[in-house]
């Protein structure tokens, strides 16, 4: 994206199971100079993300908005309020049932373990030992819950609205999992993380210590990027959002900030080189590009760097004859108080010198690309990434033809590349 234009590259991989199709939709036209692109899983809540837009671009008609964001707004505000068209309430109790049961499985495990180091260290062990374990790993759940945001576009009393709806369902999936053994105490907490699920944004989690949070993967959760031009903007946005799923017709939807980005604000913070590439879903093979570096390698280089360093100095303290022992103590509890900032140190230079070899450098000539080469930029970061798959053992989770479109403030949206599952010869009237 620069000034002049924005251009959007989407595969056509789609992973059902085990298998792989090469013929999905992921790039799609929404107005007159704005397109909608998806990753990740392709429905929402089993409803196709094809259905959704393609229905929402109907009634968007010819209604144009003044900025890109408020064409954002408007698709949320179409999908939850037309969720009884779209996503029937099955689905959505569904999709909450299986949410909670995900979270309550990792629960149950954690208990075992704790309960298996209780008996390791007990040798009399009681069913009131077991169920003071169970009371604390389970009130650790619940505070991690209850100590993440809450999600923004949600009423206040959705969480009321959730127990006074769904509590005999949740009710009977604490029996199923835990059966008899839960306490009035423990099911009440059970019950407060079931619903905390859907009213806090944990996918915002900085390390709580609870492994389902930190590394929290929501089931066929979809990203939407939307990007062009809204009627009074002067020069192209994105505007990214992860959608989780849908319950008593709200949306489980955050704005991912970080993707979203306007090369007006660009020009305003007076950035040297307006301009900006966004890489999404799989983003080693752009980021090795961009940045020269495998974000891997970086990671494994510093860290290993900060190891080599501790280990040496540690050496040299312990091996020093000439120091006392409580000295040696003081010097190598100096040393790893230092970790840290050496760490940060190491990193910081890392990032500094990939920013100003290589970032910035493409960044320059990104900024005057014409809207021709923008395209072919953005189609071949795509095709790179799929090609690292094809030639490693990894998934080809990013394959088959790549679409490319361009979106300028002077032409609209433009198709340069597109495939077809039909002869557009044989049917000219579909110019979808």
């Amino acid at each position: 994206m620069n000034r002049e234009a924005v251009a959007l590259a989407a595969d056509s991989a789609e992973t059902v199971g085990r298998k792989i199709f090469r013929s999905a939709e992921k790039l799609f036209a929404l107005s007159r100079a704005a397109g909608i692109m998806i990753y990740g899983a392709t429905t929402l809540a089993g409803v196709p993300w094809e259905t959704v837009i393609k229905r929402y671009r109907n009634e968007l008609g010819d209604t144009r908005y003044e900025t890109l964001k408020e064409y954002g707004d408007s698709f949320i505000k179409f999908i939850e309020e037309n969720e009884n068209r779209l996503i029937p309430e099955s689905t959505q109790k569904k999709y909450m049932l299986d949410s909670i049961h995900d979270c309550f499985d990792s629960l149950v495990e954690d208990i075992d373990t704790a309960v298996k180091v209780l008996f390791y260290r007990k040798k009399n062990v009681t069913e009131s030992n077991i169920v003071r374990v169970a009371e604390g790993v389970v009130g650790r759940y619940c505070q991690a819950v209850n100590s993440f945001e809450m999600y923004p576009s949600i009423p206040q009393d959705y969480a009321q609205q959730i127990s006074r709806v769904y509590k005999a369902d949740i009710d009977n999936l604490i029996e199923e999992i835990f059966e008899q053994f839960p306490t009035a105490s423990i099911k009440e907490e059970l019950e407060e993380i079931a619903i905390g699920l859907f009213t806090h944004n944990i996918r915002e989690s900085d390390s709580c210590g609870i492994d389902y949070f930190d590394e929290y993967e929501p089931r066929n959760s979809s990203g939407i990027v939307i990007a062009g031009f809204g009627e009074t903007d002067a020069f192209p946005s994105v505007a990214a959002y992860d959608i989780e799923g849908m319950l008593l017709n709200h949306l489980k939807y955050m704005r991912l900030d970080d993707k979203s980005s306007s090369i007006a604000e660009l020009i305003d913070e007076d950035a040297p080189y307006p301009a900006r590439i966004i890489p999404f879903a799989q983003e080693d093979m752009v980021d090795q590009v961009v940045y020269g570096v495998d974000s891997t390698f970086d990671f494994f280089l510093i860290r290993e760097s900060v190891d080599i360093f501790s280990s040496t100095y540690s050496k040299m303290i312990g091996n020093d004859r000439k120091l006392r022992n409580d000295d040696k103590e003081r010097l190598l509890k100096k040393l790893i108080s230092k970790r840290r900032q050496v760490s940060e140190g190491i990193t910081n230079k890392a990032l500094e010198f990939e920013f100003r070899t290589h970032y910035l450098p493409t960044l320059r000539v990104l900024s005057v690309l014409p809207k021709d080469e923008l395209a072919v930029m953005a189609e071949t970061l795509v095709n790179l990434t799929s090609f690292k798959r094809r030639i490693t053992m990894a998934s080809e989770t990013v394959a088959g033809p790549v679409d490319v479109a361009i979106i300028s403030r002077g032409d609209g949206f433009i198709w340069t590349k597109r495939k077809r599952y039909f002869p557009p010869e044989l049917n000219p009237n579909c110019n979808d």
